[in-house]
């Protein structure tokens, strides 16, 4: 981003000044990515129980954090917006909002009862 300050610049010798230019560099955040508008996103690993069932978990924001209900049955990239909790936009009073996109975290190891336990609900599921 470049922002321009007209007329404050430097001066030569009884000349108006020009202008003064200031460019921006924003760094990469951690675990936000930056989107237009102020938005902002934040990816959100869930258990495959949680999304079944539904779970309330603590979500971190630019803010703070905040709780939220994630609802029964909620699919994999799935979004949701926590309004005005995005970057406050240039020369504007409001904020953009963050997006939450839904993400599923599968376990790399198993137990011999997990993989069991998993085959049968498999296994009901084509019932």
């Amino acid at each position: 981003m470049t922002l321009q300050l007209t007329g404050r610049g430097i001066s030569y010798e009884n000349e108006y000044p020009g202008d003064l230019f200031i460019r921006i560099h924003i760094k990469p955040h951690q675990i936000f990515q930056r989107l237009e508008n102020g938005n902002i996103l934040y990816s959100l690993k869930l258990k495959f129980t949680e999304l079944a069932l539904g779970t309330e978990v603590v979500i971190p924001t630019l803010y703070g954090s905040e709780k939220f209900k994630i609802p029964a049955g909620t699919q994999i990239d799935s979004i949701f917006k926590l309004r005005g909790k995005g970057i406050p936009m240039h020369n504007q009073r409001s904020k953009g909002d963050q997006i939450v996109r839904i993400k599923l975290d599968i376990p790399t190891k198993l137990t011999e009862r997990q993989r069991w336990l998993i085959k049968e609900l498999d296994d009901r599921k084509n019932m």
